[in-house]
């Protein structure tokens, strides 16, 4: 379960080595936030409007196979780390979709998915994050010049979230 995350401790653990990422940790981090949540809004609408069973015998009592939310999310990982840092190697990309790959590959091998629920995970989680990343650069093109006008901050009280946008004139 937690291999899904890898492509995240990677994109955490590359600054110590003097990789950094394309935006700012101000920027990346809603980024990041907003694709998991879009992604996650996405498979859990489709788990619910579907109700396909489970392959696995142990399992089939379970109608929230497609598609694969593990699939989904290491993809989502797989392309922020793309994003972020395929810039200085495509290597960089290239281990992340390999770790996606695998997370959904053992999906299925483990009885847990169908390939369906696999390969429209990984596009549900390629997709998501590819559509904040073109929006946010759509949107702090069309806002402002300088990447100093526009500010995002995300907060939790331990109930609520919430994203503040501010903007410098």
């Amino acid at each position: 379960d937690e291999l899904r995350w890898v492509p995240y401790y990677v994109g955490f653990m590359l600054p110590v080595f003097g990789v950094y990422p394309k935006h700012k940790a101000l920027h990346a981090i809603p980024l990041a936030i907003g694709a998991y949540c879009l992604a996650d809004v996405c498979v859990s609408s489709l788990k619910r409007s579907t109700g396909i069973q489970r392959p696995n015998e142990k399992l089939h009592h379970l109608y929230n196979s497609f598609p694969s939310q593990h699939t989904s999310m290491s993809f989502v990982a797989a392309t922020i780390l793309h994003h972020e840092f395929g810039h200085y190697s495509p290597w960089i990309s290239v281990g992340g979709y390999a770790v996606a790959t695998y997370v959904g590959y053992t999906r299925i091998a483990q009885s847990y998915h169908w390939t369906a629920d696999v390969l429209v995970g990984a596009a549900i989680g390629t997709f998501c994050t590819n559509l904040v990343y073109w929006a946010y650069d759509g949107l702090s093109d069309w806002i402002c010049q300088d990447d100093e006008s526009l500010s995002i901050l995300p907060a939790y009280d331990g109930r609520n979230a919430y994203l503040s946008l501010s903007y410098q004139f």
